[in-house]
């Protein structure tokens, strides 16, 4: 530590330091009210995009349309720690599925079915996991403690959820301090780090990370408390040479010119992230796991940042396409290539589509189309878009076949034209009857809405997560098994989700 630190720590009163074991003023910032425990504004909210029915059946959960579809059996088993009343974000009406969703599995089978799908998956595929993983549901079979709980953060953190995973880690009753180590780290990533810092000042037995105490201390302007803690720390050990040199500097920025710090010698948290964007080093986000994407959302990043981190959730199913939409059209690209050449598409199109000719309109189509493509973004330019969409546009055949391609890729998918193809139309209204298939890709999604539905056995959840690692297994030319996924997603009442799948094979191939 430098000697100046040095000199700034030891002329701190005896009063203040007599405020270390209770935190001293930031008692006062928890009496503030202002701001809610809860990070996430949407989670006090019905869903938007699935809502309500008119008789108060929630439309998240689908309605098969089959008459052979039913939920799988599933084991019998005693009642232990790890069943009873499921948690999670949304319930059995909200959700779609059982409390019993896991019954029967053990939690390495659903860790294993759940790694079995890419990170990037088709936008129906991701939509999927991510309600299996909020739904409300008895942990599985010999899971004890937080396990489960562990197990679906983890999964959402490396998806980028980083809302998500801290709704599921908030909900806790009482936070546990290894739950509030996995949560002061997503608050950190997610621009939420006052709460988390709330939530210790409260209970400073949630946490014994010195480090981020003192980052708490310093964000509640308890200067005086962050620099003993900060000695104290580096005293004990507790702390490394460069991660103290780094917080020191966080506290007094003077002391940014003493020598450089050894980065290397860090290891790479969210904390450290903040720290170094405070004193002026930022490390990019984009070498980094997905999760710190989010903190380039902020108002404050650049422009180009801001939408580089958006493609990077929105890929994933972590950030909603209209989000992504706000971006590209937030100012006016002022160069060319990559990000920008894609906002200039969308903001084109965003205008032919409020009143241009039809002219205008096929080359922004087009345009749009090609970019997205290039980016593999064609699934949110489809949720941005669709509402807005005539059907009936007279358009060229170009043109046309785009309108219905981002259709289909849509929730709009049944309001396709007729000539989006015989394929194409059975698909969308679950009649393939017409259809006349020509590659094996086409004969393989016709098999899979054709013939007797066969009940998967097992375990729900499990069953319907194996049923979408074999629909990803097709994006990758292995279509042995894409009919029977599809046919498994159908029999357990999956049915819409189903055709969507299908559709966005066909479209993306």
């Amino acid at each position: 530590m430098s000697s100046t630190f040095k000199r700034y720590l030891w002329a701190t009163t005896a009063a203040a330091a007599l405020t270390v074991p209770g935190l001293g003023a930031a008692q006062e910032v928890v009496a503030e009210t202002e701001a809610p425990l809860s990070a996430i504004e949407w989670l006090e909210q019905v869903p938007v995009e699935e809502g309500l029915g008119a008789e108060g059946t929630a439309l998240f959960l689908e309605t098969p349309v089959v008459n052979t579809g039913a939920i799988p059996s599933v084991e019998a088993a005693p009642l232990d720690q790890s069943t009873g009343p499921g948690f999670g974000l949304f319930g059995e009406a909200a959700s779609g599925f059982p409390s019993t969703l896991w019954q029967g599995a053990d939690l390495a089978a659903v860790d294993r079915a759940l790694s079995a799908l890419p990170d990037e998956a088709l936008a129906p595929v991701a939509a999927l996991r991510m309600r299996l993983l909020l739904a409300s549901a008895a942990a599985p079979r010999g899971t004890v403690g937080s396990e489960f709980l562990s197990l679906r953060v983890n999964q959402l953190t490396a998806l980028g959820a980083a809302d998500e995973a801290l709704a599921l880690l908030e909900g806790t009753d009482p936070m546990s301090p290894a739950i509030f180590g996995a949560y002061a780290d997503l608050a950190l990533v997610s621009n939420t780090e006052d709460v988390a810092c709330r939530r210790l000042a409260l209970n400073p037995a949630l946490s014994d990370d010195l480090a981020f105490r003192t980052f708490c201390l310093a964000r509640n302007r308890d200067w005086n408390a962050a620099a003993l803690t900060l000695q104290s720390a580096e005293i004990l050990g507790e702390i490394p040479g460069d991660l103290g040199v780094l917080l020191a500097q966080f506290l007094e920025p003077e002391l940014a010119d003493h020598g450089p710090i050894n980065f290397d010698d860090i290891p790479m948290t969210p904390l450290v992230v903040r720290l170094r964007e405070a004193v002026g080093v930022p490390i990019a986000s984009t070498g980094l796991p997905r999760v710190f994407a989010q903190g380039d959302l902020r108002p404050e990043m650049g422009w180009k940042a801001q939408i580089d981190a958006a493609e990077r959730l929105v890929r994933t199913g972590a950030l909603r396409p209209g989000q992504l939409f706000a971006f590209y059209t937030e100012g006016t690209p002022s160069a060319s290539g990559s990000v920008w050449d894609r906002a200039e598409a969308v903001q084109k199109l965003d205008a032919a589509l409020d009143g241009g000719s039809p002219r205008a309109l096929e080359r922004a189509l087009e345009a749009a189309w090609n970019e997205m493509a290039r980016a593999s973004l064609l699934e949110p330019l489809a949720v941005m878009v669709a509402p807005r969409l005539d059907p009936t546009a007279e358009l060229s055949s170009v043109a046309r076949a785009r309108l219905n391609g981002l259709l289909l890729l849509s929730d709009r998918y049944e309001d396709v034209g007729d000539d989006a193809g015989s394929l194409a139309l059975g698909l969308a209204y679950g009649d393939v009857s017409a259809a006349a298939p020509r590659t094996a890709l086409e004969r393989a999604l016709v098999a899979g809405f054709s013939g007797q539905l066969e009940q998967p056995s097992g375990t729900l959840g499990v069953a319907i997560l194996q049923a979408l690692a074999q629909v990803e297994a097709a994006r990758q030319g292995d279509l042995s098994r894409l009919s029977t996924g599809l046919s498994t997603l159908r029999a357990v009442g999956l049915e819409s989700s189903a055709r969507q799948i299908a559709l966005h094979l066909l479209v993306l191939s």
